[in-house]
C-alpha cells in the first residue's frame, strides 16, 4: 500500500507540471477491451476458522469497458469508468484433484485521474490511477457441482462487493486531435470475502478471494467539445 501511495503522489506531481497535450476537446469517451492476467499465486484462502483449498489458481480472461472523461486543463483528465471481467478459479482439496471450482464476475465502477504527456507529434504516454467499488457475483463450476452431488444438496457461492483500485501506464497514438488509440497496462487490486452455503446445512465454508490482476488492453477515445 505504501508503494501505491508513493506512485500516486508521483502521478499527481507530474500532473501539476504537464505540457500541452495533443487532444482537442474538453470531453472524451473511450471504449476499451483486452486481457486480464491474475497476479495472486494462491487466490483462495480460508477465514474465520474455515480451511481453504490446499491449492488454487485463477485463469486469465478477457475484459471490456467504457470510460467518460472531462479535461479541465491540457495536462490531465478526470474520468468515470466501468469494466467487466469473469475469472474462473480452479482448486484442489488435500490429496484431491484440481477442478474448476467457482467463478467470479466483477463489474468495477470507478473514478480515475489520467496524466498525458506528448512524446512527439501524434504520440504520447500516460499514467493513471483509479479508485472504485466492485460489484461481484459468484458462480458454480464443475468442482462445486461435484461437491453438491456428493453432499446431496445444492451448494452455492456468495461473493461480497468491495472497494477496488488500480495504477496504470500506457502509450497513445493520435490519428487526429479528436481521435486516439491507446495501449495500456493496468494493475487492479481487489479482494473479497466469499461464503459457500448448502441448501440444507447452511454455511459450510468461508474464505477470501484475492482477485488482483494485471490487464493489457486497447482503448479507442474520441474527444469532443471546446
Amino acid at each position: 500500500m505504501r508503494i501505491q501511495i508513493q506512485v500516486l503522489c508521483c502521478v499527481l506531481v507530474l500532473v501539476m507540471s504537464a505540457p500541452i497535450m495533443a487532444a482537442e476537446g474538453k470531453f472524451g469517451g473511450t471504449l476499451l477491451g483486452g486481457w486480464a492476467f491474475p497476479t495472486a499465486s494462491d487466490p483462495l484462502d480460508g477465514r474465520d476458522g474455515y480451511p481453504g483449498p490446499s491449492s488454487s489458481s485463477f485463469d486469465s480472461t478477457w475484459t471490456l469497458g467504457s470510460e467518460a472523461f472531462f479535461r479541465p486543463t491540457q495536462a490531465f483528465s478526470l474520468g468515470l469508468g466501468v469494466q467487466y471481467w469473469k475469472m474462473v478459479a480452479s482448486a484442489a482439496r488435500s490429496g484431491g484433484s484440481v477442478d474448476e471450482f467457482i467463478s467470479m464476475e466483477t463489474i468495477p465502477v470507478y473514478a480515475l485521474v489520467r496524466y498525458l504527456r506528448p512524446v512527439e507529434k501524434g504520440l504520447s504516454w500516460h499514467a493513471e490511477a483509479g479508485l472504485g467499488y466492485a460489484f461481484n457475483n459468484g458462480g458454480r463450476e464443475s468442482g462445486l457441482d461435484a461437491m453438491s452431488a456428493g453432499m446431496g444438496q445444492s451448494t452455492d457461492p456468495d461473493i461480497d462487493n468491495g472497494i477496488c483500485g488500480f495504477l496504470g501506464v500506457g502509450v497513445d497514438y493520435f490519428f487526429n486531435p479528436r481521435l486516439n488509440l491507446g495501449l495500456s497496462l493496468r494493475h487492479w487490486w481487489l479482494e473479497a470475502d466469499y461464503d459457500l452455503t448448502a441448501s440444507n446445512s447452511g454455511t459450510i465454508e468461508k474464505g477470501v478471494i484475492n482477485a488482483n490482476n494485471l490487464q493489457v488492453f486497447f482503448g479507442l477515445t474520441y474527444w469532443f467539445g471546446k
